[in-house]
């Protein structure tokens, strides 16, 4: 059984991430603002015929040359899957940050606000042991050509239950801020329900009352929308959040008949 623990503190979250890097090395974080969903890429979730995972990759890559004037080069599939990911679609890949930070952000988010968030650790090495048969984390780019990465390119697909851990090139910024890491999935089932899955999972479970806490710390911490996604609709989304704060932080000082810094 997977280890689970019960988080009542953003301090304890703390505490719960320094024992898993010292029990396992090198882990990676991915939040969730309910703590029932699986692990499971997006492509999957969605449909679990191949054909649907195809045409996504298909369309995509003949459509994007008019919009974007540097994308990969055709035989670059692991180049391609992250430019996937990170335009928004479908794919095979799941996200997973070196940061703990960033993974809290997506726990506590903006949705689901009155449900239990989670926050899964994955331990790479011991995951690619387990189920790739290999020491290390894979080079998404070295892997290119696997059956694991290929098969999202291809009609009809060689058979291989097979989910591994690698890092990408990083394709966009989104990836640099995010500290981006993958599992690559060429399974449709959720990496947990794997038999092995306690030697290399664990799971934090957030309920609504720490969301909040933790929240208050990321804002403090700068941990916003726009410093993980750097465009200008997430700056926009920041701004009308920091004003409207700001001027309910006015409307209390004012009410209180103290001076701040609209005074």
């Amino acid at each position: 059984m997977i280890n689970e623990i019960a988080i009542d503190s953003f301090n304890q979250l703390l505490v719960w991430s320094r024992r898993c890097r010292e029990t396992f090395g090198e882990i990676w974080f991915r939040g969730h603002s309910d703590n029932t969903w699986k692990l499971a890429p997006s492509v999957f979730r969605k449909h679990l015929d191949h054909q649907y995972e195809f045409n996504l990759a298909q369309n995509f890559m003949l459509q994007s040359p008019a919009r974007c004037s540097d994308t990969p080069n055709l035989g670059r599939y692991d180049l391609w899957l992250s430019l996937m990911r990170h335009s928004g679609l479908h794919t095979r890949l799941l996200d997973w940050s070196e940061s703990l930070l960033v993974a809290c952000f997506f726990a506590v988010g903006t949705s689901n606000i009155e449900r239990d968030g989670g926050i899964w650790m994955v331990c790479p090495t011991i995951l690619n042991q387990n189920t790739d048969n290999t020491n290390g984390i894979h080079m998404l780019y070295a892997i290119r050509d696997s059956k694991c990465v290929k098969n999202a390119f291809v009609r009809r697909v060689q058979s291989a239950d097979q989910i591994v851990a690698a890092i990408p090139t990083e394709v966009s910024v989104h990836m640099m801020m995010q500290s981006s890491r993958f599992t690559v999935h060429n399974s449709h089932k959720p990496l947990e329900e794997y038999s092995s899955g306690e030697q290399f999972l664990q799971k934090a479970v957030i309920a609504p009352e720490v969301k909040q806490e933790i929240a208050v710390h990321l804002d403090i911490m700068g941990v916003k929308l726009s410093t993980l996604f750097p465009t200008l609709d997430a700056l926009a989304f920041d701004c009308n959040q920091d004003g409207d704060r700001a001027m309910l932080d006015k409307e209390k000082i004012d009410a209180e008949g103290g001076k701040g810094p609209f005074n």
